[in-house]
């Protein structure tokens, strides 16, 4: 079973937020933080998955298998960290 917080916002009215890990969060990382209006994880997260993709391409260019692979890792850290701590940050 689901276990949702509902909070009140005094313009917008309510809405409901899931416990724990955020599927939608993990696939979609900065649409999903776009679309749920935080604009800041949203532009930090696009940022930070430009730069590993750019240094992907950079160190696959230079033959350096190690850093491409490193790229990947961390890029799905950065997904990683939206679906664990994704619903945290809403709250």
């Amino acid at each position: 079973m689901k276990t949702f917080d509902v909070y009140k916002h005094p313009t917008q009215g309510y809405q409901a937020v899931k416990q724990g890990f955020s599927w939608p969060a993990l696939a979609f990382t900065w649409l999903w933080a776009f679309v749920k209006k935080m604009w800041g994880f949203g532009f930090a997260a696009l940022g930070i998955m430009f730069l590993l993709g750019y240094g992907s391409v950079v160190f696959e260019t230079q033959g350096r298998e190690g850093g491409v692979v490193f790229m990947f890792f961390g890029q799905w850290g950065v997904h990683l960290v939206f679906g664990f701590q994704g619903n945290d940050w809403r709250r």
